[in-house]
This record gives structure tokens, C-alpha cells and sequence, in this order.
């Protein structure tokens, strides 16, 4: 979903639906510009989204959005932020998220940084890394929502948009950013030493690495007839922890989520490949063409073909 910034911090056209690039475990994949400079600067645009809805995800960098026009919902490990403009957002490394328009009428906008400690020089066993990202990782709380109209807000809103605004062909574009980049980290460590995070006495969030187990599951055995037992034995949990567990982090239940991951999977292939439609739905776990147009036609408000031929 990521897109291009302008300097205006807002898109100027509308593009087609987007989707995440996402790991088998849910894990999204960030393509920087210089894999040696990993920060990625982007404009979110919820009406490019597929249902208008950026789907449950996690990735190992920490992620800083701003709210710029109208309202979004964040939910982080089964956490509901509603990031209005002028606030601005922390989600966790490592932490399960998802994300909508509080007003599907008045789709949000939102600016926004995701970076891996490595682009400040603080990787892991450096001293930086140590001091100022580990005992975040290990022990901060899913998010940090910093509201509109306080001082960091401010600065972290005005760090964002410079950072969003510097252009590519300048030539100290990334020493643009780093300094930015410094300056919002501090603001936002300033925040965890107040809570007595950086001690690493804060309090330690739960693992939540029996969702990704399943969430991987689902994305490697799509096409097959899978239901929630065969989840509950990939993850060794039970059935009430695997349905408490969907409705934490990915808010539907484990058959909704196996059933929307394969119509967005189909999606995708109905406008990147030429398969046949029976194909498509052979590969996404549908046996019956029938009933795969009628779910199609149901999440989509249009059949396959239909979508296709939009596409």
C-alpha cells in the first residue's frame, strides 16, 4: 500500500486497490531504495486498500504514522487507537496490526516512517541498540499514541512530514532523514523513560508467536480443506486459544480469516495472471466454481470476471 509521498503530504490521484506484500507468517515485506539505509517514508491512502482495510501484518521495524486528514482505527495486538489529525502513532516492532477509516464516508490519510534500528547505527549488541531499542522491543507496550496538541505530537508531526517531504533527487536526502530520524526516537524515548520502559522494568507484552505459526499455516496450506483443528495442531493450542487468539490480532474469527485470506489471494490473481477463473479457485481452496463466484460476489460486490475485466 505504501505509495510515493508529494511534498503536500497528500496523493493526488486515485490509484487501483492495493495489498500488502506479505511473508507466509504475516510478515510484511519492506523494499527499501538501499538495503544499507533500511527507512522507508510512505503516504497511506485507505481508499487504495482493498475493502478499504490495511489487513493484520507485523514486521521487525518500528513503524511512526501521523495522522494527517480525518480519523483511522489502528488495532495492535487486539488494541483499538483511533489516530485522529495532528496525532501520531508508535507500533512496536515485531507487533500484530491492522488498520481502517473510522468513517468509511471520509477515508483517512496518514504520513508515515518505518525504519530498523540499523539505519541510526544502533543494530543489535551496539551500544545504541542496546540502550534505546532492545528493551523497547522486549519490553514496550504494543503502541505509543502521542494526541494532538502536545508538544511531541507536534514535533513528531512536523519530523514526519520532513522526512516525507525530502526529495529524491537531493543530495543529502538521507542525512535529511537522519537527522529527523534522531530527533523523533528521542522525542519518542523520552516518552518511554517517563513509564520506565528503557529499564527494561516495563511490563512484558504477551507472545504472540502461536498466531504467526497459524497465520503461516493458512498462507502454505490455502488450497488444501483446512479448518480450526489443523491450526490448533500446527500451533499446539487449544480451540478457545486459537479463536481468542483471531479475534486479538486479526479481529474475525480463524474460518473468516482462512476464508478472506483466500478471496484476497484470488483477487490478486485474477488481475495479475491469466489463469482461468476454475483455476483460481482450485488454487485458493475452492472446489466448487460456483460457490467461490457466489463468495467472490459477496466480498467483492462483483463476480470474478467482473473484477477481472475492472482490473
Amino acid at each position: 500500500m505504501k505509495k510515493t509521498v508529494q511534498a503536500a503530504g497528500l496523493p493526488a490521484e486515485r490509484k487501483p486497490p492495493k495489498t500488502l506484500e506479505l511473508r507466509r507468517d504475516g510478515m510484511e515485506y519492506m523494499e527499501y531504495r538501499d538495503v544499507t539505509f533500511p527507512l522507508e517514508t510512505y503516504c497511506d491512502d485507505y481508499t487504495e486498500l482493498m475493502d478499504g482495510l490495511l489487513p493484520c501484518h507485523w514486521h521487525p521495524e518500528y513503524e511512526l504514522d501521523a495522522g494527517i486528514r480525518e480519523k483511522a482505527v489502528y488495532r495492535v495486538e487486539g488494541q483499538d487507537c483511533l489516530l485522529g489529525e495532528g496525532d501520531v502513532i508508535l507500533i512496536n516492532s515485531g507487533r500484530m496490526h491492522m488498520g481502517w477509516s473510522a468513517d468509511a464516508e471520509k477515508p483517512a490519510y496518514v504520513l508515515g516512517t518505518a525504519f530498523s534500528p540499523e539505519a541510526l547505527g544502533a543494530a543489535p549488541g551496539t551500544l545504541c541498540g542496546s540502550l534505546y531499542f532492545s528493551p523497547v522491543a522486549e519490553n514496550g507496550p504494543p503502541f505509543l499514541h502521542f494526541r494532538a496538541g502536545t508538544e511531541a505530537a507536534g514535533r513528531l508531526q512536523e519530523a514526519i512530514r520532513a522526512m516525507c517531504a525530502a526529495q529524491a533527487a537531493d543530495p543529502l536526502r538521507e542525512l535529511r532523514q537522519l537527522r529527523e530520524l534522531a530527533g523523533i526516537w528521542l522525542t519518542c524515548c523520552e516518552a518511554m523513560a517517563e513509564a520506565d520502559i528503557l529499564s527494561g522494568r516495563g511490563t512484558q507484552q504477551p507472545r504472540i508467536e502461536e498466531m504467526k505459526i497459524m497465520v503461516r499455516f493458512i498462507h502454505e496450506h490455502a488450497a488444501e480443506a483446512i479448518d480450526v483443528d489443523d491450526l490448533c495442531r500446527a500451533a499446539g493450542v487449544s480451540r478457545s486459544t486459537c479463536f481468542r487468539s483471531f479475534r486479538k490480532y486479526a479481529s474475525c474469527g480463524p474460518g473468516e480469516y482462512i476464508s478472506d485470506y483466500r478471496l484476497r489471494s484470488a483477487a490478486g490473481q485474477l488481475t495479475g495472471s491469466t489463469l482461468s477463473v476454475t483455476e483460481i479457485a482450485a488454487r485458493c481452496g475452492y472446489e466448487n466454481p460456483g460457490y467461490f463466484s457466489a463468495q467472490f460476489r459477496k466480498k467483492f460486490g462483483v463476480t470474478p470476471r467482473q473484477y477481472r475485466r475492472r482490473g
